[in-house]
């Protein structure tokens, strides 16, 4: 696919272009600049990176007319000038998506990694035409599975040296069935603003940032390369009142397929069952809330023993909903998930 090319018209070699400092007779130039329009741009705003661009614009509203005309002849040729904003992508209009994923954390106050340690892994695949989300993270010590049903949500917890165990939520439903209008699951946040172009590994990737979008009023970011219609990455950041002590979360996508459910290659064969639970998960029901004697619960604030694992479900979950890759129900009720280790919460008789 051609982006830019570049037609030589008239060709001179350097013996048949005559250099002088001073123009031909012919011209008619005359040393004053005179009255009337000197220039026009047609722009209804400044890109921030253009300053030479921005001296410009001064230098005709502000400036004297013949340091104006110098001015813009001393524009360079590479200014930063948008010539058509990419739109952000509107993935909530896919039928459905599947990705692998690893997740980094930097501190608040610093860029991210090109390529950092990821600390956490994971699968991420929903329908989003028939309601069907299926999660997971895993790190050295835990691994967790999470399906959301539109009137289930089902939690596996996986502990080294500890059997699985499995947990299931009911999920409140506003109406009788499932709306399958794609604007319906469109994300209520305001639209993301086109932040640059950035690469991501070996992709040159358009930035988008949703400020103060998230639940506790993080920023979310997505990078999304549009000639390969790829999502790159996602990240969120702690609002900017932050005294210092949060972190920024990076998530790298890999192995992206837009308009594909795979299901059963986040779950084995064996595991997976369409809308349903899979019957070897063994799930009980949960208990109530945090203090309950249940492991699993949902709540606006995750308590500071929660997994690590299920923290990473709930923050993907967040950005995911934000940028139109959950329906805005699933995004809201994952967003909340609290998982505590099974192995350190008494059980009840």
């Amino acid at each position: 696919r051609v982006i830019r090319s570049t037609d030589i018209l008239r060709w001179l070699a350097s013996d048949e272009v005559a250099v002088s400092v001073t123009p031909e007779r012919r011209w008619g130039c005359s040393k004053n600049v005179g009255a009337g329009q000197l220039a026009h741009l047609g722009l209804n705003q400044v890109h921030r990176r253009s300053i030479e661009l921005q001296d410009a614009l001064y230098a005709l509203r502000a400036l004297d007319r013949g340091f104006a005309v110098l001015e813009i002849l001393g524009l360079t040729g590479d200014v930063a000038i948008m010539v058509q904003e990419p739109e952000l992508p509107k993935l909530w209009k896919l039928p459905s998506m599947s990705f692998r994923y690893s997740l980094s954390v930097v501190p608040a106050d610093r860029q991210p990694p090109s390529d950092g340690n990821a600390i956490t892994s994971g699968s991420f695949a929903v329908d989003l035409q028939h309601g069907h989300v299926r999660m997971t993270a895993e790190d050295a010590d835990t691994t967790i599975s999470a399906i959301f049903e539109p009137d289930v949500l089902a939690v596996r917890v996986d502990e080294s040296k500890t059997p699985p165990r499995c947990l299931r939520l009911p999920v409140k439903q506003d109406n009788d069935s499932v709306s399958t209008d794609q604007d319906e699951n469109q994300p209520i946040a305001a639209a993301g603003i086109f932040d640059g172009v950035q690469a991501v590994g070996n992709q040159s990737c358009n930035r988008f940032t949703f400020l103060g979008t998230g639940a506790h009023a993080e920023s979310v970011e997505l990078w999304f390369d549009q000639e390969e219609d790829t999502l790159c990455r996602l990240s969120m950041r702690p609002p900017a009142g932050d005294t210092g002590s949060g972190y920024w979360a990076v998530i790298t996508v890999r192995r992206w397929e837009a308009s594909a459910y795979h299901p059963a290659s986040i779950f084995s064969e064996g595991e997976y069952s369409e809308g349903q639970v899979p019957d070897d998960w063994d799930c009980q029901e949960a208990g109530g809330g945090p203090g309950s004697g249940s492991w699993l619960s949902l709540a606006p604030q995750a308590p500071p023993d929660t997994l690590p694992t299920a923290a990473v479900l709930a923050k993907l979950a967040e950005a995911s909903g934000v940028v139109g890759l959950l329906p805005p129900r699933a995004a809201n009720t994952l967003s909340r998930l609290v998982a505590l280790a099974p192995s350190k919460v008494p059980t009840t008789s």
